[in-house]
This record gives C-alpha cells, structure tokens and sequence, in this order.
C-alpha cells in the first residue's frame, strides 16, 4: 500500500465514536469514514464490503485513494488538501451526490455516486470525512450504451441518403438530418406548421403550387394519416429542385400517446427525369411510329389511286386494288358488286400464299337477308366492324355446312366490311379479314378501309358513268341512223308521188283521177307518219324539260280505242285487229295522249308481227286485286315476242328489240307511253304469253267521282 506522504498516524476509530452505533452496519449503502489528515480509512462497513471487495479488515488503515483511479488521484489529494486547510473541498461543497469513477479491489473501474459530509467525533481527535457511497455501475452502463445507441443512430441518420424529418406532438421540429437539410438547402428551425411550405419551399408535384399546410406530408402524418408514395417538390431559392416521394405516420408510446410523426423522404429526381425523358422518347417513337405509318398509308393509297386510274374496265381495277390490300391490310379481301336487280355478286376473292384456300369464299356469295357483315354494310349503308371475330359468329354468317368448314378453317380474327358509296348509292362492298393472332382491327384500320373505299367508288361510278355515256353515244348514233332512215323514208315517198303527179299534170292528156287520188292518199299518209315522228321527237324533249303536261278530261276509254284501232286497220291488210271491250268505260284522262298510247302499243304490236296474224285488244274494268278502280288495256300479238331480260329495256328511250332492225323505229313508242301512264298514276308493262308472241298491259285509275271536274290539267 502506498502511503501518501500525509503527516500524522491514523487514529483507531469505532461507529460509536462518530456518533453512529450499531446502524452504521446495517445502512444499505457502502459507508467509508476517512481521516482526513492522514487520509486513510478508518471505519468500513459491510455494504463497502460488497462495493468495492476489501473486507474491513483489508480497508481499514487503507489510503483512500486506493480507491480512486490513477487520472483523478491528484484532485483527489487537492481536495483533501483544501478540505485539511479549510473545511471546504469541491465534492463537499456540491451540496448533493457527484458521480465519480471508482476502483475495485480486482482493478476494474465502477461507477459509484458520491456524497460527502464532515463529522466530528467527540472522542477522538482528528477530522474526518464520511463518505455515502452508491453503486451506480449498472446505470451508468446502461446509460452509456444509450448515449452510444443514440450516437450510432444520429451517424446513422445523418449518413442516410434519405430526408428524415420528425416534428413532435405540437408540431416542432426534432429531428431534420443531413439529407433534408442539403434538400432543403436550410437548417431547422422551430416553425409552426403553417409556415413549413414557405420557409421550406414546398410544392406541389407540378413544382408550381405551393404546398398548403393540409398538402404537407409531415403535418398529414402527425394528424394520422399514413402518408404513402406522396410527391412533393423543393424548390429553394438558392440550389436544386428537387422531387421528392414522401412516406410517413405518427409515432406514439407504448400506451398509445401521440409523440409526434416522421417522415422518410427519398429523391426521386433522376428518376422523374429519367421517366420524363423516357416518356419523351416513348412520344417521339410514338410520333416517328405514326409518321412512318402515315407515309405507308399515303403510298398505300397512292398506289390504289394509280391503279383505279389506270383503267375504266372497274372489274379489272377492283381486282387490282383488292389484291393491293394484302398483306398491308388484310389476308384476304373479298369485293362483292350490288347487280341492278339488287342481287350481291361475288367479284373478287383476293389472298395472300398462306390462305389459298379463302379463294373458296368465291362460291359462297352472301345472302341478302344473311347474318353477315356484307347484307348488313348494304342494309345500314355504313361500314361493319368485327374486332373479335368468335364460333357462334361464323356459324351465325355462314349459309351451310361447307361454308361453316371453310371459315373455321381460315381462322379469321377480325374483318371489317365497308360499302362503296357513290351519289347516294351503294355500289358494293369490300371485306378485309385477318387472321393474325396479334392483330385486331380498330378505328384507324376502319377509317384506311373507308379512304380506300371512297376512291374505289369514284373509280366504280367514273367507269359505270363512262360506260352509260359510251352506250348513250352508241344508242345516240343509232337512233340518229334510225330517225334519218324513218325521216328520210316519208319524205322520199313524199318527193316521189308528188313528182309522179307533176309529171302527170305536165302532160296534154286528160288526168287519171284514180292515180291522182291514190298518190295524194299516199301524200297524206307519209305526212302524216312524219308528222307522228316529229311530234315523238317533241314529246321527248318536253320530257326533258318537265313541260308534257296533261289536259284531263271524262273520257270514253273504249270508244277512244275502237277509234284509234279502226285506223291501225286502215293501215295494214295483213292483221286482223279483234277488240273486247263494254259498250262505254269512263274515265279521268288526257284522250290526246291516251289516243297516243294506244296508237303506239298497236304499232308496236304491227311491226313486231312481221307475218301478220291476229291483234287482241281487251279494255276492262275487271281488275281485281288492285288498290284502286282501274280499267286495263291490254294489246296481245302473236309475233316475235319479248325476251325475259328485255322487258324493262323496251321502255327505255331510244331502245329497240333488235338494233339490226331498222322497222323497229326509233324507240321512243315505248318510251313516251311509259311516260303519260306514269303521269296518269298508272302503270304499263310486257309480259310472254304461253303460246309465244308479246302482251302489253296498261292499268290506269279511272279517276272519276261524283265531285270530279270535267277538265284537270
């Protein structure tokens, strides 16, 4: 043991002679009593023992500073010093316990909590120093790996790259580490919450708003709401805009008070800007994508165009253009034509190596009242989209069995089918399918399908107009071959018997009457044949005009066509013209034009009986069925008859049964009278009879009522 140099021996001490007596055992914290002149232990109990593991009997008469740490033995001796000279010391005078380091007997250094007191004793001269002394070794311990805890925890914030943010129950900000304040480019400050936005510099995501108090992620948070994936922005006055993903929540203890809230806030800066610039670059693909796409359908068409052009034969161009569509736009496309009887013929089957067999389609031609995209597209005028094309459909379109095979086989998976509209009509429709696993038809599809079909119209209704103007010049030349051979003819007998009768006339002979008469019968008849032709020829331009108006009048239809059938008679010997008609049939009609009617359909019947036979002409009212009182007329011949597909032709001007035949006329007969039945509201019309030869039928509405006026124009 090292003695301190202190001056003096130690005196003998016991508890009672400090006043203590037996407690001084039994006090639960280690007790040491020092001399403070020599600076030794004097009294040690059982607590002390336990404390610092020196029994008393190895304590006693030990220095005091036995127990102190090497670091602090010269304070501890100044200290004794200055209590030795005065009475005072720095642990004395603290009024209370000081923590200190101390050390055990094995040499490890506890940590104790230090009371200090000076007591007299009344036996025993000396000074001495009473020392309450508490083991506070495990606190401390524990204290340190707080202090140790929180300092790895603070480096631990501090280092993250994350903004945390913590504010406690009123709203004050506690914690704002390194992060958030390079974020925010400020420290923190003890702000209330309705002044965070502006001080802090907080937006909204479109880094223009500024944030109000209820945007804020940190007061959400601390008035219970559990912030998620929320975006804000920084935009500091001096430094970076930030943008930043924000979660966050309150924090409360273990009995459920509300401390305050945190808030983790990550910078999704680059990331944002990386989306932003991968978003622009999407825009761009996207805008190069439908440019390159745009440029194909402009050379697509383009070259459609060509084609359609290139020829007035539309079959032939159909064809083409339908062939064009494959692949670009469809598989297969189908071209179906609306005939003039309204019937869908199938005119073009175009297809691609892969799908040989859609050339079957050809001989499955939609029906009009068929489930099918073609019948609808006519029906509603407007283009059909199939994107999804499923079982239950094809069999829905297919009119048997091996239609069904076919397309089951093709597999389509979507079709589009859009009508050829031209002047307000539909001239036919074009089908595209594809059966491309990846490919569905939408609007895009549809409105290319549309352009397409709008330009194949025009090219349909160019070639078919070029074709009817073709015709009408061909019909045209004809019929002014036939008008100069049927002019020219009356005025040639004209020229001839009024020449003959000038000859006659010329001579010193007597006159042969009959001959004069019979040349002047022939006079009158050709004028008036060429009368008949011109007056035609005027009848048809007032049609085109819409100036053959009627002059309606009661009129006795079977007398009128008893008149007009005795000079038909008059002017054939080789037909015997036989009529059934009641004494008197009134009606409500133009008798002028009426009278032309019959003079036509009896001419017509004339001409076309070559070899003569009987006419049959039958007036009656007996026409039941009809909506209305009609009489009929009916003109039956036994000559070269109709044929089926020329029945509605022979009504059309300048049309003519056989164009080889120049007795035909001109063709207008039939047409005119189509014309004034039309105006009477009646109708005419051609019919075969079974033992062969021609009937034409006229119904016309008898028109009379007890208030019916006597003349209608």
């Amino acid at each position: 043991m090292r003695d301190s140099g202190e001056s003096g021996t130690t005196p003998t001490v016991r508890p009672r002679d400090l006043g203590f007596g037996r407690l001084f055992w039994r006090i639960p914290e280690a007790v040491v009593v020092g001399d403070a002149n020599s600076g030794r232990i004097v009294l040690w109990n059982p607590a002390a023992e336990a404390l610092f593991g020196y029994s008393a009997a190895e304590a006693v008469g030990m220095l005091l500073e036995v127990l102190v740490p090497d670091r602090l033995k010269d304070q501890h001796r100044a200290g004794l010093a200055r209590f030795r000279a005065g009475g005072h010391g720095a642990v004395i005078d603290a009024g209370g316990a000081t923590e200190l380091p101390a050390l055990h007997k094995t040499g490890e250094e506890i940590h104790i909590e230090l009371s200090l007191s000076p007591v007299e004793s009344t036996t025993t001269d000396g000074r001495f120093v009473l020392a309450l002394i508490r083991d506070i070794t495990a606190r401390k311990r524990l204290e340190d790996d707080l202090d140790r805890e929180r300092e790895f925890l603070k480096a631990v914030l501090q280092n993250l790259e994350d903004g945390i943010v913590a504010c406690n129950a009123d709203g004050v900000l506690t914690l704002f580490n390194r992060a958030t304040r390079e974020f925010h480019g400020l420290p923190e400050s003890p702000l209330p919450s309705e002044q965070w936005a502006e001080h802090y510099d907080l937006y909204l995501p479109d880094g223009q708003t500024r944030m109000q108090k209820e945007d804020i992620p940190l007061f959400r948070a601390l008035e219970g709401e559990t912030v998620r994936d929320v975006e804000m922005v920084i935009a500091p006055k001096h430094g970076d805009v930030r943008t930043l993903s924000a979660n966050g929540q309150a924090i409360f203890d273990s009995k459920g008070q509300k401390l305050g809230a945190v808030v983790v806030m990550h910078d999704v800066t680059q990331r944002k800007r990386a989306e932003a610039a991968r978003a622009e670059m999407i825009r761009e693909q996207a805008t190069r994508a439908l440019a390159e796409a745009a440029q194909r359908r402009f050379a697509f068409l383009a070259e459609a165009s060509t084609l359609l052009a290139a020829s007035l034969d539309y079959e032939v161009t159909l064809a083409s253009v339908a062939r064009l569509t494959v692949p670009y736009l469809a598989n297969w496309c189908v071209v179906d034509m609306v005939e003039d009887d309204g019937s869908i013929c199938r005119l073009e089957v175009a297809t691609d190596a892969r799908h040989e067999l859609a050339r079957e389609l050809q001989r499955f031609p939609p029906d009009l009242d068929a489930s099918h995209p073609v019948p609808r597209a006519l029906q509603a005028g407007q283009s059909q989209l199939w994107t999804e094309i499923s079982d239950p459909m094809l069999v829905e379109a297919t009119r048997d069995p091996e239609h069904l095979r076919v397309l089951r086989a093709l597999d389509p998976k979507s079709s589009m089918a859009v009508p050829l509209h031209a002047r307000g009509r539909i001239l036919g429709v074009l089908t595209f399918t594809t059966t491309e696993p990846q490919r569905r038809y939408g609007p895009a599809d549809l409105a290319l399908a549309e352009d397409l079909a709008r330009r194949a119209a025009l090219a349909v209704d160019n070639a078919r107009l070029y074709r009817e103007a073709r015709d009408a010049v061909r019909v045209r030349d004809e019929f002014l071959q036939v008008a100069a051979h049927e002019l020219k003819t009356p005025v040639t007998s004209l020229r001839g018997f009024a020449q003959l009768t000038m000859r006659q006339l010329d001579r010193d002979e007597d006159l042969d009457r009959e001959r004069v008469r019979h040349a002047l019968q022939r006079v009158d008849q050709q004028s008036t044949r060429l009368s008949r032709l011109v007056s035609q020829l005027l009848d048809v331009t007032w049609l085109e005009d819409g100036r053959l108006a009627l002059e309606r009048s009661p009129t006795d239809v079977a007398g009128l066509v008893r008149g007009v059938i005795a000079a038909a008679q008059a002017r054939t010997s080789r037909h015997t013209i036989v009529v059934h008609a009641p004494t008197e049939v009134s009606a409500l009609v133009d008798p002028l034009r009426l009278e032309q009617v019959v003079t036509n359909l009896l001419d017509n019947a004339i001409k076309f009986s070559p070899n003569g036979g009987p006419i049959d002409v039958e007036v009656t009212t007996d026409t039941e069925g009809l909506p209305i009182e009609t009489v009929r007329l009916t003109v039956t011949d036994a000559g070269i008859g109709i044929k089926p597909e020329q029945r509605e032709r022979i009504f059309e001007r300048f049309s003519r049964p056989r164009a080889d035949d120049r007795t035909a006329g001109m063709g207008l007969g039939l047409y005119l009278s189509r014309q004034v039945v039309d105006l009477h509201g009646g109708q005419i019309r051609a019919e075969s009879p079974a033992g062969g030869g021609a009937r034409l039928v006229v119904d016309l509405p008898i028109g009379l009522t007890s208030g019916s006026p006597a003349h209608v124009r």
